[in-house]
Order: structure tokens, then sequence, then C-alpha cells
């Protein structure tokens, strides 16, 4: 019979498993969904350089290079998957829950440590970056680990290799890591102060050790040091709320909505927090590790966000972040200790208090779950176009990206070489000239790929018409894809398209085709899904279905990139799935266009879009005017009639969808003044260009006869000149800039105009 306190011995182990294995499951869901954005893709460009090309690159950047070298050898293990790159920074954030439980337990109890692990695995703020590629996970792994090391030397200091050896590690792994050095002393302060002063020189014996470490680093990085600043200044208490609002719910954004959620997890916190600095202890005399943990809550919740936001000041001096919330990720976790601590100490000595604190705060820290997963579908940003490229370019095709604005990503998923067109340039026919001139001669084929940002680079569109320029001289051939907001052109002279490739196929000699592929297998309602398929052979080509979740059937023609009538040819379906569910993707008409195999060919998950935020438009002014066939614009509030320069100015809209859309539209909101701005070559003084309800209700998604809410706001040039402005809205096609007419009402050919709106100096404002 095992004793009864022998099995309570083993409980906060037994729970501290379960946490991470809670940990485990939730980091692993939707892992890999999420597009790779652009730190991620510069994370991934510089781990596929040699370790000594990575680590001099870095030295010119912010953050040293530990983990870019283990991300290079990871991926040559794991390969380079969205899944398989985020799994290393997924199993630091698992291993952070073992190590906070460590913390906990030495600092306060393990009853606090326990609570604080489960808090850490369930927290969207501790999944973001478990589930990205990049170094955060690790450093918070290896600060709260090498503080929990520093505790430990004290009782021991025969063994502070393991301390030292895990402070290089963090300090080699991220700028702000240091922060954790301040925090180290301060403990080592307060142990000094409270007369424990034996062997006080083994601490300061640590540091020179590291500072010994830190030289190869420093050799190489201070001969290469620049000084620039990405920070504004920010309020303390915006600073404050935001970084609330991640601690809570994982993000800093829509705070208007969340308010109650806040108000409720900072009076939890505030319990929480005086129990655990001032708790009962029955008349008994205090232990000193009980003292000591008093402090590390203490400095471990107030020492580094204020350093981070004193950093975070423009300066000249090295680097000034923004100060976002990600910056102080890596102290989070002192933070659900503190709280973890108060519900400890509310079980200890009331436990009905306790289990309501307990059942309270993990409700408030696992609301934001949903929304954190429903925001992770992938979207087919540039891999199409890298598929399209894979396929059909040669080794002597040029490849410009315009604008290189997000050139990590693209870089992510196209391996092949390219040039970038920048995009700090107002680009027109002699700048494009000029440019295009350095690549072009001894050169038969070019490739354009345009992402949104050219439109506002290059709003005529320069270098397209100086490619077709180039092309008309010898036997022009002018191939044109439309992928989403991308438009990737191909400008031949005198070559016509090739065979396709089959390098990019997903699944190959199935299915009575040559090779299958398809961007992700998640994708949103009432948004283009596309499918290529290689087909050896002539026309017909066969026809494919997405069935859904109630049987209704969704078909799609194959339409062929090259038009030809024999041979291997890469054909396009697209679909727009309306419904919510699981689809499957079928040869139409249930007819199987193989032998011996599954009609199911594969299975696509279609999720539903999130809400858009509520908010009051003000009184809208009737417009009443159609745009195209079947877009009506019903009103407009410009919500003030002043608005000081250098501040927010937010127009509300109200669209009315006459019939279905099957196009998704851009939204244009411009300031217009009759002073010309010199620096953006217009008369626009502020502009906000975007999907309808921030992308949550693209045009394709209304319903004939909804009204649909539509909110942009954005900031007013600092140095608009006073006077009244008048606002400009429309519509247009993302991927060539062509907006939709007016077709009915008092618009002006493409645009409405509404006003007027007063703009004042900051000082009236």
């Amino acid at each position: 019979m095992i004793h009864a306190s022998r099995v309570t011995r083993h409980l906060p182990r037994l729970a501290v498993l379960l946490s991470c294995t809670l940990a485990l499951a939730l980091r692993l869901h939707r892992l890999g969904d999420a597009n790779v954005w652009w730190d991620e893709g510069f994370g991934v460009w510089l781990a596929r350089m040699s370790v000594p090309d990575a680590i001099i690159r870095t030295a010119y950047d912010v953050h040293p290079p530990l983990y870019y070298v283990l991300l290079h050898y990871w991926r040559l293990v794991a390969g380079e998957s969205e899944f398989a790159l985020r799994f290393l920074s997924l199993l630091w954030g698992v291993a952070l829950v073992a190590v906070t439980f460590r913390l906990g337990s030495r600092a306060v109890s393990p009853g606090a440590g326990v609570v604080s692990a489960g808090m850490v695995a369930i927290t969207p703020f501790s999944l973001v970056w478990p589930q990205q590629i990049r170094m955060y996970s690790l450093v918070t792994f290896l600060g709260i680990g090498s503080t929990w090391l520093l505790l430990g030397t004290w009782r021991n200091w025969r063994r502070p290799a393991a301390y030292v050896v895990a402070v290089l590690v963090m300090l080699h792994s991220h700028a702000l890591a240091a922060l954790f050095l301040p925090l180290h002393g301060a403990l080592w302060l307060t142990r000094l102060a409270a007369g424990r002063r034996a062997g006080w020189w083994h601490f300061p014996a640590a540091q020179a050790a590291v500072a010994v470490g830190m030289v190869p680093w420093l050799a190489v990085f201070l001969p290469r040091l620049t000084s620039w600043s990405a920070a504004q200044p920010v309020s303390p208490a915006s600073y404050l709320i935001a970084y609330w609002s991640a601690l809570v719910r994982g993000t800093a954004v829509n705070l208007e909505r969340e308010a109650p959620l806040l108000g409720l997890a900072a009076a939890l916190l505030l319990v929480c927090s005086i129990l655990a600095l001032w708790p009962s202890h029955s008349g008994q005399r205090v232990r000193h590790p009980r003292r000591q943990g008093r402090w590390v809550l203490l400095l471990g919740v107030f020492l580094p966000p204020l350093l981070v936001y004193l950093l975070s000041q423009p300066r000249s001096l090295f680097y000034s972040p923004p100060p976002e919330p990600r910056y102080l990720s890596p102290f989070s976790p002192f933070v659900y200790l503190l709280w973890a601590a108060g519900i400890a100490e509310a079980w200890r000595r009331w436990r009905p208090g306790g289990v309501v604190l307990l059942a309270g705060s993990l409700l408030c820290l696992s609301a934001g779950l949903p929304q954190y997963y429903r925001q992770r579908v992938p979207q087919d940003d540039y891999r199409s176009a890298a598929c399209t490229l894979e396929t059909y370019r040669r080794p002597d095709d040029l490849v410009f990206l315009h604008t290189d604005s997000d050139w990590p990503v693209f870089a992510y998923h196209y391996a092949g070489g390219w040039q970038g067109v920048p995009n700090d340039v107002r680009w027109d026919d002699t700048s494009a000239a000029g440019f295009l001139g350095q690549f072009l001669p001894d050169r038969q084929v070019a490739w354009l790929l345009l992402t949104p940002d050219a439109l506002r680079a290059d709003p005529g569109l320069a270098l397209e018409r100086e490619l077709a320029r180039w092309c008309e001289e010898e036997g022009c051939q002018v191939s044109q894809w439309r992928l989403g907001e991308h438009r990737l052109l191909r400008f031949s002279r005198g070559l016509p398209l090739p065979t396709p490739s089959l390098a990019p196929a997903l699944v190959r000699d199935r299915y009575g085709f040559e090779g299958l592929w398809w961007p992700y297998r998640r994708a949103r309602v009432h948004e283009e899904w596309r499918l290529y398929a290689w087909w050896s052979g002539g026309p017909p080509f066969p026809r494919l279905e997405l069935v859904g979740p109630d049987g209704q059937v969704l078909r799609a023609e194959p339409t062929s990139d090259e038009g030809a009538e024999e041979g291997l040819v890469r054909l396009e379906y697209r679909f727009l799935p309306g419904q919510v569910g699981l689809h499957e993707l079928r040869p139409a008409g249930g007819t199987r266009i193989w032998q011996g195999a599954a009609d199911a060919i594969m299975t696509l998950v279609v999720e539903g879009l999130d809400p858009a935020p509520e908010w009051s438009g003000g009184v809208f002014t009737p417009v009443e005017v159609t745009f195209g066939k079947a877009i009506h614009l019903q009103g407009v509030s410009l919500g003030t009639a002043a608005v000081a320069a250098g501040e927010e100015l937010c127009v509300s809209l109200q669209w009315a969808a006459l019939r279905r859309v099957d196009q998704s539209y851009t939204v244009f909101v411009h300031l217009l003044g009759e002073t010309y701005n010199a620096d953006r070559g217009n008369f626009l003084w502020g502009q906000h260009d975007g999907r309808p309800a921030g992308g949550l209700r693209p045009t394709t998604s209304w319903a004939e006869g909804e009204i649909i809410a539509d909110r942009h706001c954005f900031t007013v040039d600092a140095h608009a000149p006073t006077g009244d402005y008048l606002i400009e809205t429309g519509l247009y096609d993302a991927t060539t800039g062509a907006r939709l007419p007016v077709t009915a009402g008092k618009g002006e050919g493409d645009r409405v105009l509404v006003g007027p709106v007063a703009v004042t100096s900051p000082a009236e404002g």
C-alpha cells in the first residue's frame, strides 16, 4: 500500500506533467497554419546561409546569432515547412512550463509553482512565440531557467557553471535578454541587504565569467554596430494597458471590446498580489526563502517592464525598438507567478476562496484561446506565385518583386533567384527605365510580381509599362496570372511558355493527374481557394468539384496556363466555398478519372469569418451611390467635423450588396486637400486602403440585401496645412489598381466626395 504522504509529495509533479502535456497539445494545434510573416521569413533567410555568413550578417542587425545557428541545423534535419521550423520554438515553449514550476516551487511554494505552470500552459501570450519562427520562447525558457539556477546556486556555489552557461546562451540569442542581468543583480543586492553575505563574491565572479564568454561575439558585433530608432513616444498608461492586454488575451488590439475581461482579470490579480506579498503566517516566523521569493515576485514583475519602457524611448544611441508587448514576453512568467502565489495563499487560508480565484483566473487567461486560433488560418500570399515560378521559370529568366517591402516572406516561399524593386522610390518612366536597364540587356524573359504595395510606390505602373516596351522590341509574348491580391506577369521576347515542370507538385502520378498542388488545407469561407493539376494529354480536361458538409456542390471548370492542346499542361481550378465545414474535393459528377482509387482527392477545412468589431458610426450622411453593378454605398459618417494634424481620423461607411459579388475589392478612404503634398507627390494628406471591416468582410462574403458596416481610421499627416479638406472613397481591384466606376447616384467617375473636414494645427486640436 502506497503511503498517503508519498502520493501527496508526487502530486505537484503529476500536475506539472499534465500541464506540459496540455501545453504541447495547445502549441501543436494549428502550428503550421498561420502565414510566415516578415520577421519569420528573415530568420529563415539567415538560417539558409552558412553559419559564418549568418554570424557576420546578424552583426549588422539587432539580435545575436545563436538562434539562427540552431535553426540552420534544425532545418537540415526537420525540413522547411512552417510546421517543422516552428517546432523548434515549440520545444522551448513546452520546457518553459516545467521550468516555471521549478522557479515557483523554489521561490514561493510547490502550489504556486503548479498554478503558475498551468497559467503559462494555457495563456495565449505564452502560446504566440512557441508558434513562431523566432527566438522569444528560447529566451524566455533560458531567462526563467537562469533565475531558477541563480536561486539554487546561492545554496551551493560549488556548481555555478550551469547558471553561467544558461546566461551565455541567453545573451547570444536576443539583445533584450541582457535585461535579466539587472534583475539578477537586484536579487543579489536584496540578499546582501538581508544579511546573507556569506560567499557574496560568487555572484560577481559568475558575471565576470559571463563577460569573458561574451567577448568573441562583442568583437564581431561592436565594429559593425549601427544606431537607429524605430520607436515613437508612448505614454506609460498606453504602454501598461497594451502589456496587460497581451498578458491576458495575447494581443493588444481591440482593447475597447475586451474592457470587461481585462477589468475582471486586473481585479483578480490585485487580490492575488495582496495575498502573495502580505501572506498570513499565523504568528510563525517567516522563513528566509519565502522572504526572498517576495523579492523575486516584486522585481521580476516591475523591473523588466520599466527597463523596456526606458530603452524604448527615442534616442540616437544603438537601437530604440518600439515598446511592443513582445519585448516583455520573456518576463511574463513572473506576472503569472505572482498571480499564482496569491491563489496558493488563498487556497492555504480558505480553500473555497482559492477555488474561486483559481477558476476565475484560468477562465480569464484562457478566454482568448478561441480568438487566437481563429486567426491562424493560412492565406495564399506568395504560395501560388512561387508555385507558378517554379513551374515555368528557366535559369536565365529575370524575376522582379515589385515592391520588395515583404521580401523575406517571398524569399521563404520562393528559393530561386530574384531582384527586389525598392519600396522607398516613387517610380516614374525615367526611374523605371534606369532601374530595369541594369538587368535587361541580353535577357529574353522577365517576370514581374506585383504586390499590393506596388500600387502605392508605382501608381502609374511605370515598371510594367517599361517591361512591355522592352518586350515589344522583339516578338513579345505576355502571360498573366491573377493570384489573390498579387499579379504575376511574364514578358518574353519570342520564347513561348515552356513545358511545365512538375517540381512544385505535392502529389504525383495519382488520381489520373501527373501532379497536384494546393496552397493549404484550411481556408476561410467566401475566400477563393485554388488548386493546380498537371495533366498529360489534350482536352477535354477533367472537372473537379468541392462537396460541402450538407452536400452542396461547387464545380470548377479548369483553365490552362498555356492553352496547349497536347502534352503536359498545368490546369487551374478555382473555388469560392460558401459554407463552413469539411469539403471534399472530388471529380465532377461522381465519375472517376482514374482506376482503383477512392473518389475523394483531399479534404478542405473551411472556417467562418471572425465577427466584425462593433463600433458607433455616429450620424450618417446619406450618399446613395452605386459602384459597378452590385455594391451600393448608403451613407458616410466622418465622426468629427475637425481633427488636428497628426491625430487619428475615422470614417464610417455603410455598404449594401445589391447582389452577390464574385471578386474581392479594396476600399479606399483618402483625405484630400487643396495644397500639393510634395512628399507623396499628390494632394493626399492621409489615407487608409483595405478590405471592408478590417478584412473580416471581403466583398465576396456579402449576401444580397445585406448591410455591411465598415470603418477606416488613419493618421492625418503631421504637416497638413490648416483648412478644409474632403474625403474621397470608393473601391478598386488590388491587383491592377482599376477602380470600380460609379454607375448610379451623385458620384464623380470612380469616387464619392464627402466633407468638409477641418484640419487644425496640433495646438488648436
